[in-house]
């Protein structure tokens, strides 16, 4: 896991862009 931009992010994200498989989160965490 790992945070940009206040947004919480699971899974592999390379250059703010979704790599695989991953969740976006909002910045409350939900």
């Amino acid at each position: 896991m790992c945070w940009k931009n206040g947004r919480r992010y699971e899974g592999q994200w390379t250059n703010g862009k979704k790599n695989g498989q991953g969740i976006e989160y909002g910045a409350n965490g939900q």
